[in-house]
């Protein structure tokens, strides 16, 4: 069974990943308790690169939904494989320093940097093999009742990346309503295959 989305990427579960989660779904203790690992395998195709990222990662909620519900329903997270060395992963919401291996929250200007800094949540991320950054930005213009707080990241592995987005709560409902907690995790359990 293939899902296809295009919008210049294609995602797709392999029927052996359902039939593994259908079945490990009757034997595996976590699933009980409410958490399952997942596989998805995302491919972008460009007119440059054609790129797949075949990803494990928990999910400590959701674990009785099958996955074909999970991610229509449940996965807080839109995903994109990407090249290792695109411009969204090197110096998108984050800046890569080469002399210093590693990355740093970028700011376009002195002065988006004045008027966002308050507002955003840089993190660097280590997972088992794959690292990158994280950056959470909350709203600071509009009506109050309407302000989200945004979460980014990109993970990279050997010369391949992995990164998205999602909206993580309005911030009106304050850490009551906040998902930063729970997408984080999801996010540090990545791992590529």
């Amino acid at each position: 069974m293939i899902k296809k989305f295009h919008f210049n990427l294609i995602f797709f579960l392999t029927l052996t990943a359902l039939n593994f989660a259908a079945i490990s779904a009757q034997f595996d203790p976590l699933i009980t308790q409410g958490r399952r690992n997942r596989v998805l395998e995302i491919a972008a195709n460009n007119d440059k690169h054609f790129v797949s990222c075949k990803l494990n990662f928990l999910d400590s909620h959701f674990g009785k939904l099958d996955d074909a519900t999970y991610y229509r329903t449940s996965f807080p997270l839109t995903l994109e494989c990407l090249p290792g060395n695109d411009d969204l992963v090197n110096s998108g919401w984050a800046q890569y320093d080469p002399e210093r291996n590693t990355w740093n929250v970028n700011f376009i200007s002195n002065e988006d940097k004045k008027q966002r800094e308050s507002f955003t949540k840089f993190s660097l991320l280590e997972n088992h093999n794959s690292r990158g950054w994280m950056v959470t930005v909350a709203d600071f213009t509009g009506e109050y009742k309407f302000r989200e707080k945004k979460l980014y990241f990109c993970l990279v592995h050997l010369n391949k990346a992995v990164c998205g987005n999602g909206s993580v709560g309005f911030l009106k409902n304050g850490k009551k309503g906040d998902l930063t907690p729970y997408v984080t995790k999801i996010i540090r359990s990545i791992e590529f295959q």
